[in-house]
């Protein structure tokens, strides 16, 4: 007597197979999209966080124009960088309705060190043109200008009124300390502890770097240090108090400051970031003019329109305005 054999037939095995293979896409599909919104998310916060980032940088540095040369930076005193270019007022925009926009602010933004006379006692004033200054590691060299001309100035803090110094002659090697900084002209009066400032230009700028990529940078005469990659645009506005009634109201605002740089008391800043890598599950449909047809951004005075090549980027724009601490008194 045959016992009674159980099994499956070829059917039912394919139809099991079938099944379980609709599963697996399924399951590799939903893995596959979860990948792709996590990068796409990952790309995009870290999009924000560098805009973020260089966004703050910006506006401490637009805040702090002016300070420690303010009270003498003139067209007969001017801030010279590399022999040749030279500034005359605390801030130097140039506009450009078809790019981004520069600007170049002067500030005595980097503390190097403090007066100290090792042989005076604490908080001992001192009548000189030769200073004492003990450098803070890392600080910048300082020269009279015939080799590198836009170190050549210095802020003493309180003691020279918000006025920059010069450097009388020759280059002051800041590897040992203390150091001494011999200014040009008469005698002044600052104490110990004092705090000694760089003075110099910054320009905040957009360039382009050795791998392709647009980045924000800040160049301060000796070289550009980036702040953010992927920034598609940087525009800047500024605003003044025509009228003199304590307020800056909408007409007072300008994309070019040229012929009014002294009477700039705020700057509006806008930085339009892009992702580094294009989702081609996304497109971007803002537009910011509703009669014309097309995808753009009208930041300020300059226009971006974005075509089949562009449109697939996240983009991400800040816009801050920041009133000039030192030019506000």
């Amino acid at each position: 007597m045959r016992k009674n054999q159980k099994g499956f037939t070829l059917v039912e095995l394919m139809v099991v197979l079938a099944i379980l293979g609709i599963v697996v896409v399924g399951v590799l599909g939903l893995v596959t999209q979860q990948n792709k919104n996590y990068h796409s998310e990952e790309a995009i916060i870290d999009m924000q966080m560098s805009n973020r980032v260089a966004m703050d940088r910006l506006v401490h540095l637009v805040r702090m124009a002016g300070f420690g040369c303010q009270g003498n930076i003139s067209s007969t005193n001017p801030i010279i960088v590399n022999g040749t270019t030279s500034f005359s007022t605390v801030i130097t925009g140039t506009n450009n309705s078809t790019g981004s926009d520069t600007l170049t602010l002067v500030s005595g933004l980097r503390r190097v060190g403090i007066v100290d006379n090792s042989t005076a006692p604490a908080n001992e004033k001192l009548t000189t043109t030769t200073i004492p200054v003990i450098m803070d590691p890392n600080a910048p060299a300082f020269d009279d200008g015939s080799t590198d001309p836009y170190k050549q100035y210095f802020y003493i803090s309180p003691a020279t009124n918000r006025n920059f110094l010069t450097i009388a002659s020759g280059g002051v090697d800041n590897s040992s300390t203390p150091i001494t900084l011999t200014k040009t002209g008469s005698n002044i009066t600052v104490n110990e502890g004092d705090i000694v400032y760089a003075v110099r230009p910054y320009t905040i700028r957009l360039y382009t770097d050795s791998q392709g990529i647009t980045c924000l940078g800040i160049d301060d005469g000796g070289g550009i240090d980036s702040y953010a990659e992927n920034i598609e645009d940087l525009q800047f506005q500024y605003g003044w108090d025509a009228d003199n009634n304590g307020r800056i109201t909408t007409g007072e605002w300008v994309d070019n400051p040229a012929g009014s740089e002294a009477q700039v008391r705020a700057v509006r800043v806008q930085i339009l970031a892009r992702s580094a890598q294009p989702d081609r599950d996304f497109i971007d449909l803002h537009d910011d003019d509703g009669a014309t047809a097309g995808k753009q951004y009208i930041i300020a005075d300059h226009t971006i329109t974005l075509n089949s090549s562009t449109e697939h980027y996240h983009r991400y724009l800040v816009e801050t305005i920041v009133f000039i601490r030192n030019l506000n008194f």
